[in-house]
Order: structure tokens, then C-alpha cells, then sequence
């Protein structure tokens, strides 16, 4: 039964995504689907005119899924298991870039010390692995406690792909990590390097995410003197956000404090417009009781927060 819950969950993310009109949404359910044993669908990777596409996890390994948008009914499921060099590798994510499904996964050599991330391209009709392996980025690798990770973000018009590179860092030095921005072809945009300007046992990464122009941008909590939420009643951290803009060239750090009140949890989404939006929730000081909502807004092009506020429940 849970499974089945699941299951229609994700379908009707699907739905959503693939019926919402300008003056609503129109939802259609399927004839009830009973998911095959021991398997799990992961992600909801994208649509398009004539299908939606499932990444399942089972049995028989890493499986790709299409389903006809009029219909619902499922029309393909594939095993995808991709290869370098005849070695098995480790799969990490999918997406929906410029219409076509893409698949990203890492090989990490222990002989080589490196974990190399590789993309490659699903054919959307017989979810076949199109062409050869594709390197993106390598870093150093050890082993899994001594080891970096690689971070990924779609834009929202599925036209960028920003991947960030982040290597193992001591606990007193500062996170350095490296970003570069694809466009829908897998051709490099921008790529650069950067080390944020606090120790990484004192700030938190909440959210990546890039922008259709390829900007990019980092929200975190930034604590004062060591990791703790509050201290003496009173809160610990402020949250930041980070945008690096004009490939990279243009950096801003964003405080979002609410001076009284306590901003227990936020996030942010880039306008149609291009400005920033943040929202999220408040507590008064020395309480984790969410009380109210807040939001900032803030004008990339002028560096300033225009608008800020809150409202209680």
C-alpha cells in the first residue's frame, strides 16, 4: 500500500508538471499502477510533448521510465547501466537538460586517488545510452572519509547545468569549491574557483542553485563563534546568501537577519524578473516555535535588498 502512495505521489508531481496551464490545473488520474517488488521510483526527471520520464531504483538496478502523457500508461522501462573504460560506475543524478534526458555519474579510482564525474546522454524514444562518457570534472579522492563531493543544479528553464566541485576540506580551513555552468548542449559557459571567506565548520550550505542566465548562488548559516543554533537563548547564526554573477566575475555576499526575531528556517527562488526572493520562517529569540513567515527581495543589478519584512501568524 505505501508503495502504491508513493508511487501516485510522484505520477502526480508528473501531472502537475505536465498539465498546468496559465489559468490553472488540469489533473487526470491513471488506473491505479502497482509498482514491481522491491523497487523504489526516485525522482520525477521531466516531460515533454508526448511523455514523462521516471528514474526507478530495483532489483534490477538503475532503470529509466516513460509514461504517455495522455494515457498515463507506462510505455518503456530500461536498465540503464553506464560504463567507462569497462568499469562499473556510480550513478548520481538525472535531469531534463534542453529536452533531453541526461545522466551523471562518478568513477572513483582508489589506485588513482580521483573521483572523475561523467555525463551521458538517454535517447528520449528507446532510453538507450547515447554516445560515450563524458568528463566533466575530477577531483583528488582517498577514501569515503577522506573524500569530496559533487553538487548539481538544473535552471529553471532546463536550459543550464551548473556542477560544483567540492573537494575534502579540513574542518578549521575554509571551503573551497569550483563551479562550472553548462548550457543545454554540455558546452562549458563558466568555470571558476572559490573559497568562501569562513571556516567550514562555521558555515552550513543550504541551497545552491544557478539562474537561466548561468548565475549562480549559495545559501548558508553562518555561525559566530562555533556551530550551535543559539547561544545564552539568543540566536548563533545568521543566514547568507552568496551570488556570483557575470560568469563568475561579480560576488556579493547577503546578510538576511530579521535584528529581534529568529529566522529559524529560509530558501529563495530567482524572479521572472531576476530578482531574488526569499521566504521563510521566524521565531521570537530564544524560542525554535515558528510563529510567523518572513521575506527579503533584492535587486541583483543595484546590490541592495529592496523590500524585507514579516508577518505573524
Amino acid at each position: 500500500m505505501n508503495k502504491k502512495i508513493i508511487f501516485s505521489v510522484f505520477l502526480f508531481a508528473a501531472l502537475i508538471k505536465t498539465n498546468a496551464q496559465t489559468t490553472g490545473v488540469s489533473v487526470k488520474l491513471s488506473p491505479l499502477a502497482k509498482e514491481p517488488a522491491w523497487s523504489t521510483v526516485n525522482d520525477v526527471i521531466g516531460y515533454d510533448d508526448s511523455k514523462f520520464y521516471l528514474q526507478r531504483t530495483g532489483k534490477s538496478g538503475y532503470m529509466i521510465e516513460s509514461y504517455d502523457n495522455a494515457t498515463l500508461a507506462m510505455k518503456l522501462s530500461k536498465v540503464v547501466a553506464p560504463e567507462v573504460n569497462g568499469d562499473d560506475v556510480y550513478p548520481n543524478a538525472n535531469y531534463f537538460l534542453g529536452g533531453k534526458i541526461l545522466l551523471l555519474f562518478t568513477k572513483n579510482s582508489k589506485k588513482e586517488h580521483t573521483s572523475t564525474l561523467y555525463s551521458q546522454w538517454v535517447d528520449n524514444s528507446t532510453l538507450a545510452l547515447q554516445g560515450s562518457p563524458k568528463q566533466l570534472a575530477s577531483m583528488p579522492y582517498q577514501n569515503m572519509f577522506h573524500s569530496g563531493s559533487y553538487g548539481f543544479r538544473i535552471s529553471p528553464d532546463k536550459n543550464k547545468l551548473a556542477v560544483i566541485k567540492m573537494p575534502y576540506t579540513e574542518k578549521d580551513a575554509n571551503q573551497n569549491y569550483e563551479v562550472t555552468v553548462f548550457d543545454e548542449t554540455l558546452g562549458s559557459l563558466w568555470t571558476k574557483n572559490f573559497t568562501l571567506p569562513y571556516a567550514d565548520k562555521l558555515f552550513s550550505i543550504e541551497k545552491f542553485s544557478v539562474d537561466n542566465a548561468g548565475n549562480f548562488y549559495v545559501l548558508g548559516e553562518l555561525f559566530k563563534d562555533k556551530p550551535v543554533s543559539k547561544k545564552d537563548g539568543l540566536p548563533n547564526y545568521n543566514y547568507h546568501l552568496i551570488s556570483y554573477r557575470n560568469n563568475g566575475s561579480e560576488i556579493k555576499d547577503y546578510t538576511l537577519s530579521l535584528n529581534d526575531k529568529f529566522i529559524t528556517d529560509i530558501t529563495f527562488k530567482i524572479a521572472g524578473d531576476g530578482k531574488i526572493i526569499c521566504g521563510g520562517f521566524y521565531s521570537a529569540k530564544g524560542s525554535f516555535s515558528i510563529i510567523g513567515t518572513c521575506f527579503f527581495s533584492i535587486d541583483p543589478e543595484t546590490e541592495q535588498i529592496i523590500t524585507q519584512g514579516s508577518k505573524e501568524f
